[in-house]
């Protein structure tokens, strides 16, 4: 159980997903993540899923909108920009080339094809 004030629905949901699924730690020798892979601009949208695509082609990332009203995100790449990125069907067809920035309907998600060199 988590006290808090006035709901909100993006804390509410990260305290969902950290009990639900927790941080797996692994012993390293050196940090080999540097860099973020992806990064949002608005925290009424959450990545739910990462995952290399059927097809080996792309990574397959799924946004998660938490909030109630259609919401823009911007996706920044920190660490390296993609070739080539695409809204595309749950079942991985890329539809669109995304211009960056992505409209979520409220309570939606939206998957992206994303091809990284």
């Amino acid at each position: 159980m988590v006290v808090h004030e006035k709901y909100n629905a993006a804390t509410a949901n990260r305290f969902g997903m950290e009990q639900n699924r927790p941080l797996i730690a692994a012993p390293v020798k050196s940090n080999p993540i540097q860099q973020s892979l992806i990064s949002l601009d608005n925290p009424n949208v959450v990545i739910t899923a990462l995952k290399v695509s059927d097809d080996n082609q792309a990574l397959i990332v799924r946004l998660r909108s938490l909030s109630n009203k259609t919401e823009k995100i911007t996706l920044r790449y920190p660490a390296t920009q993609p070739k080539s990125v695409f809204i595309c069907t749950p079942g991985e067809t890329p539809l669109q080339k995304s211009t960056g920035t992505v409209e979520m309907p409220q309570y939606g998600t939206v998957s992206l094809w994303m091809v990284f060199q």
